[in-house]
């Protein structure tokens, strides 16, 4: 059985105390990149002039059309004022490869890294990233969600190493794939929800160190976005 070593660990000595100030650290830090992605493309809008612009956002609602298209809602680490859209399109996505098992795995609850230039919205409040390319940093923890991108990686459509190190397993890549072939003997398919159902089981038994909730105003957003009445998760470390 595989232990997994978040990347954002404490280090030996660290007090919880200074674990927290390290985690709301990259919070702001963050969500500063955030806000300024979006007057960077604000800009981009204004002068006509079109730059890259990279920053790290949760996926709080997804609406697909079709298979070569999808708009995302985003949302910072921290609660922010700032509305940031992006639209992941295969005529831009930089590695034609990989689009498809990004257009699956970028669902609402992702917190994911994207990459783009500012593209023109119908609302005149919100900032729009056409995005080049993307990097998931945590999953959405829905189950099958997480065999989706446990799938993507035994088919070498995603770089194993994002995949590994977004569920904080090993980053050794020999360890990895033995755990990627270890699933059952009823099919690929299977063999992927039984590991993604293997990895929340030793999650939740603290066998594993486990990816950081959702902040409360993350959850919130997706809770209203579904229509949803029930409760959001507590606040974390990141608040």
């Amino acid at each position: 059985r595989l232990m997994w070593a978040s990347p954002a660990a404490p280090r030996v000595g660290l007090s919880c105390t200074a674990t927290a100030a390290m985690a709301a650290e990259v919070a702001s830090r963050e969500t500063e990149e955030y806000e300024a992605a979006e007057r960077d493309i604000r800009e981009q809008l204004r002068t006509g002039v079109a730059r890259e612009v990279s920053f790290s956002a949760f996926v709080v609602s997804r609406r697909p059309v079709g298979s070569s298209l999808a708009f995302l809602d985003l949302a910072a680490m921290r609660p922010s004022g700032v509305e940031l859209q992006a639209v992941v399109k295969r005529q831009t996505f930089a590695d034609a490869s990989a689009f498809a098992a990004y257009w699956l795995v970028l669902q609402p609850g992702t917190f994911v890294r994207l990459t783009g230039i500012g593209g023109e919205t119908r609302s005149a409040n919100e900032a729009l990233l056409v995005v080049s390319s993307a990097v998931v940093l945590t999953p959405c923890l829905n189950v099958f969600h997480i065999a989706q991108l446990i799938r993507s990686a035994q088919r070498s459509q995603l770089p194993r190493s994002e995949v590994a190190k977004a569920l904080r397993l090993p980053p050794d890549s020999k360890a990895f794939d033995t755990w990627l072939n270890s699933g059952s003997s009823l099919g690929p398919a299977d063999a992927a929800l039984e590991l993604a159902r293997s990895w929340q089981k030793d999650v939740s038994q603290g066998r594993a160190v486990a990816p950081p909730l959702l902040p409360a105003h993350v959850a919130a957003s997706l809770l209203a976005k579904s229509g949803s009445n029930q409760r959001p998760p507590p606040p974390t470390l990141f608040q």
